[in-house]
């Protein structure tokens, strides 16, 4: 293999365009203490060869890096999927928490009014009449609040309400894994076993205000409404006392 450099003795001109001995022209360079000039000859096969293996080499570090970050981003996709469908039983932790609140800002204001009755005060007999019913009718509605909200956490209740959405959906229980997502054909909507009766479905995805959710939901609350105590004879005394709000809450 010859020397990849070779000298030349230069023209007359201080530059100038020589031919390599590939017979490729080739730009000069002169040492300035020499009149010799410097002429680079063109790369061999296995530099060419060389070069691309390198640029091979780059992009299957660059599909590497990209291969890892696609794999954490679907690692952190399935972790989000693992908590997506949020259990029922959290979802009715939460609305007796809600339940709890609305009715202490009820009581407040029933106690407001309570006070402000007392300290405007009424010397006609017919207005007092009228307060004692007022009173009277305040009281119940405390009182029928505060049942409805000692139901709420009734044990009997509270499993009769996952029992009710298992029976509903045909899941086993409500762990996130077991529970069905919302049928991607309408057509071939998943059927009871006796085939007439849909099977509830729930977008998790969804909010619960959202109108399938909703429409869902109702559908629990009047099997709850018309067959819970006899499907759950235990839960039957919280039912009647719950009012609706609080069982749709």
């Amino acid at each position: 293999m010859s020397d990849p450099f070779t000298t030349q003795t230069p023209p007359n001109h201080p530059t100038s365009n020589y031919v390599l001995s590939s017979g490729q022209p080739s730009s000069t360079v002169y040492n300035d203490d020499s009149p010799t000039m410097l002429c680079v000859q063109p790369l061999t096969n296995g530099a060419k060869l060389a070069g691309k293996l390198a640029a091979v080499d780059l992009k299957l570090l660059q599909l590497e890096k990209r291969i890892q970050a696609l794999e954490d981003e679907n690692g952190m996709l399935r972790c989000e999927l693992s908590t997506l469908p949020l259990t029922i039983q959290g979802d009715i932790e939460r609305r007796v928490l809600r339940a709890e609140i609305s009715m202490i800002s009820n009581l407040q204001t029933l106690e407001g009014n309570l006070r402000t009755k007392r300290k405007r005060g009424d010397d006609d007999e017919e207005g007092e009449g009228d307060s004692d019913e007022e009173t009277m009718v305040l009281k119940q509605e405390i009182t029928s609040m505060e049942l409805s909200n000692g139901a709420t956490h009734d044990n009997s209740l509270l499993e009769l309400i996952r029992s009710a959405f298992q029976l509903l959906m045909g899941c086993p229980n409500l762990l996130a894994k077991s529970l069905p997502f919302w049928p991607e054909a309408p057509d071939d909507w998943p059927m009871t076993a006796d085939n007439k009766h849909r099977l509830t479905r729930f977008q998790f995805d969804q909010p619960a205000t959202h109108q399938d959710n909703a429409a869902s939901l109702e559908r629990v609350l009047e099997f709850l409404q018309a067959h819970g105590a006899k499907y759950n004879p235990s839960a039957a005394p919280a039912l009647r006392v719950i009012s609706p709000k609080d069982l749709r809450d």
